[in-house]
């Protein structure tokens, strides 16, 4: 009698399971990869890399730093944290958000790159849904991309040439290729044995515009080391500023020997004052010493007197100094170098310093 009334009450509950059954099957998913910038760092099984337990604690602990960092916009040292947590133990997670965090940053092509490796690693674990926010994050970065194609001259014609972005070979199946680059100052050297390296800064852009950057024939003799390049000329991108590092040696010279000037002429004018000043107190000291008799106010006149002529024999001295490196800076910016054989030396200043003073000289051939 039991079981028969046990074979009811199963039945007439079997309507109310199936029900909660569906609901669970149709409840919305709770893992927080659905935003761009969260998704868990642990990937699936097939994923991770074998790192050891103790690197993998490390990387998670920095991974949750990270996050925390990007999340209050402390992107340089969030994405500091969050690339070494990636080092240390490669997922597709931590790798996301170390793409979320340059994209942040402005790197746009480091972030383009980082969200396709996303991609190309979730599909490989049959993660679809982080694939899929990777994809919908390279959708957005796209266009807002900045290529160069960089395009040597005759290049069938310089087989040992080679080129360099920021100091990293470009291949030559690379060369007229438009590569993203991230926002901000570049530079490009090309370097051929025997021949003057030829470097190009300039300042990229993040408008979706594609630079083409033209590599002239590398011309005359250069140096046999391997590839550093003369001081870069400066070339604008399409919108961003002036790249003042790329200033030259001359330039600098010519700022310093501007500055010694200056400091020459207000040397020059200091020992001038103290000399007048000088002059006035040996005056008084003069009238307060009588047929040879002097008072106490000719004792302390002749003591500023004193005083004052050191100032401006010291004054007078480092002007003449400034004045005279100054005129070397000057004369050797000028100078594109020593002179050819059988070339008259140019005019320059020479300075010679010595225990009783300094002399200050100009030489060269007119």
């Amino acid at each position: 009698m039991a079981t028969k009334n046990f074979l009811p009450a199963a039945v007439a509950a079997m309507p109310c399971a199936l029900a909660a059954l569906g609901a669970l099957a149709v409840a919305p998913r709770t893992s927080r990869a659905a935003e761009p910038h969260d998704p868990p760092r642990q990937p699936p099984p097939e994923a991770r890399t074998g790192a050891s337990g103790g690197d993998s604690a490390i990387a998670q602990t920095l991974f949750n730093e990270g996050r925390a960092l990007m999340s209050v916009d402390n992107l340089a040292e969030a994405c500091t944290k969050l690339a070494e947590s990636q080092r240390l133990d490669p997922t597709p997670g931590a790798l996301l958000n170390l793409a979320v965090c340059h994209e942040k940053q402005g790197r746009t092509a480091t972030a383009w790159a980082e969200y396709s490796d996303v991609v190309a690693l979730s599909r490989r674990a049959g993660d679809a849904e982080r694939a899929q926010i990777a994809a919908a994050r390279i959708a957005l970065v796209e266009p807002r991309l900045h290529r160069l194609s960089i395009v040597p001259a005759a290049p069938d014609r310089q087989s040992d040439l080679e080129v360099r972005l920021d100091a990293a070979p470009i291949g030559r199946a690379v060369w007229g290729v438009a590569i993203p680059v991230d926002p901000g100052a570049h530079v490009i050297e090309a370097w051929a044995p025997g021949k003057r390296p030829w470097s190009r800064a300039l300042v990229a852009s993040e408008r979706g515009t594609t630079q083409v950057v033209q590599v002239p024939p590398l011309e005359g003799e250069g140096g046999s080391g391997v590839g550093p390049a003369a001081a870069p000329s400066v070339e604008r991108g399409a919108s961003g500023p002036s790249a003042a590092a790329a200033i030259g040696e001359p330039g600098r010279r010519a700022r310093v020997a501007t500055a010694l000037a200056v400091a020459a002429a207000a040397s020059l004018g200091a020992a001038a004052y103290f000399g007048l000043v000088a002059r006035a107190d040996w005056r008084e000291r003069n009238d307060h010493c009588p047929a040879g008799a002097c008072d106490a106010e000719a004792v302390q006149a002749w003591q500023r007197a004193r005083t004052f002529a050191w100032l401006a024999d010291g004054a007078a001295a480092l002007g003449l100094v400034a004045a005279g490196i100054g005129a070397y800076l000057y004369t050797a910016g000028r100078d594109g170098g020593p002179p050819a054989p059988g070339r008259p030396a140019r005019a320059g200043a020479s300075i010679t310093v010595g225990v009783g003073g300094a002399t200050l000289g100009y030489r060269g051939a007119f």
